[in-house]
């Protein structure tokens, strides 16, 4: 019985001494991803901190172009932590193509093939001309991409 006693005791100690949820500091940032003025659905914008002690935030435009981010580690929908950031983009286009199976008598096989349709400098972060920094408040970053890959 005094086995089992201790047992609880230190389940309980355990228990009691687990870290609460917490959430980094976040500010809310939202904006319109264009390309050459249109509106971009579906594309994932990702904010890469430049200090490596910073924390990345993401999140995918809506049929609008309206992203919203959600830094990793922060709550949710909430924004990214305040600093500067290269962000990149990127949006696929996903085409499925049959490949006959080298069985005969198999059924041919579905495979999604893969095909970027950005520009290939706001793919990467050591090549995007994307640079922004989120400041303290409701920050609003609008993303106009063009289809050269340039600055905007």
């Amino acid at each position: 019985m005094k086995k089992y006693m201790i047992l609880f005791c230190a389940f309980v100690f355990v228990i009691g001494c687990s870290p609460n949820v917490t959430y980094l500091p976040t500010e809310h940032v939202q904006g319109i991803v264009t390309l050459d003025g249109v509106p971009l659905d579906d594309a994932l914008v990702t904010f890469i901190p430049v200090n490596t002690d910073g924390i990345a935030a993401s999140g995918y435009s809506n049929t609008e172009g309206i992203y919203q981010l959600t830094a990793v580690g922060g709550e949710p929908q909430k924004g990214a932590v305040t600093g500067d950031y290269i962000v990149t983009v990127n949006k696929i286009k996903i085409k499925m193509v049959k490949t006959p199976s080298p069985y005969p008598g198999e059924e041919p096989t579905e495979t999604a093939e893969q095909t970027p349709i950005l520009h290939k400098n706001y793919l990467n972060a050591k090549t995007s001309p994307l640079k922004v920094t989120v400041i303290k408040g409701k920050n609003k970053i609008d993303l106009p991409l063009t289809k050269n890959g340039s600055q905007y």
